[in-house]
């Protein structure tokens, strides 16, 4: 509800009114200044960050499963599981690679026609092919032995109860 204003105090209204208007209008400029083209950068930053962002298979040298679990390393590297498959089996996985540094490791659950419902996992549970990793320990041989602390783990999927940071958290009951 407008107020009856005396002549002067409409001319400062107008006067006050005119000022926001131009304030406005220079955040507006400002805004567009600091923000224009963040939509387009925030894309081709992405898009930067995954072609650099290169995995490479790390060439496997050995593969043991105290269950007694049969393996073969395929083409790519990937290692297909086959014969006994207990309820629980620790795996012991001897890669290699030249690179001179390695920044992380990525962990794939693949199918195969060979498993069952095409996999990933060999433990049909509900119907569908099942298995949790319950701890991934890194050590490096060359450096006598030492045992490289394995943090921040991501996944785009895990099943309820098991969250991903079960992975490296150092306790064998808990897993992804």
């Amino acid at each position: 509800m407008d107020l009856p204003l005396s002549k002067s105090k409409r001319s400062q209204a107008s006067l006050v009114k005119t000022e926001i208007t131009q304030l406005e209008n220079q955040l507006g400029k400002l805004r567009n200044q600091l923000l224009g083209g963040f939509d387009e950068w925030l894309v081709t930053s992405r898009q930067e960050d995954l072609v650099a962002e290169k995995w490479v298979p790390l060439k496997v040298n050995s593969f043991k499963s105290r269950g007694g679990a049969q393996h073969q390393v395929l083409d790519d590297q990937s290692v297909l599981l086959s014969g006994k498959n207990p309820d629980k089996d620790f795996y012991t996985l001897v890669v290699e690679t030249d690179l001179p540094e390695v920044d992380g490791f990525k962990f794939e659950t693949l199918s195969h026609p060979s498993l069952p419902k095409n996999g990933p996992g060999r433990h049909v549970e509900g119907g569908r092919p099942n298995f949790v990793v319950y701890e991934v320990v890194c050590t490096i041989p060359g450096k006598g032995g030492k045992q490289v602390k394995l943090q921040d783990p991501i996944a785009d999927f895990s099943q309820g109860g098991f969250a991903v940071a079960g992975l490296v958290d150092g306790k064998q009951e808990t897993g992804w």
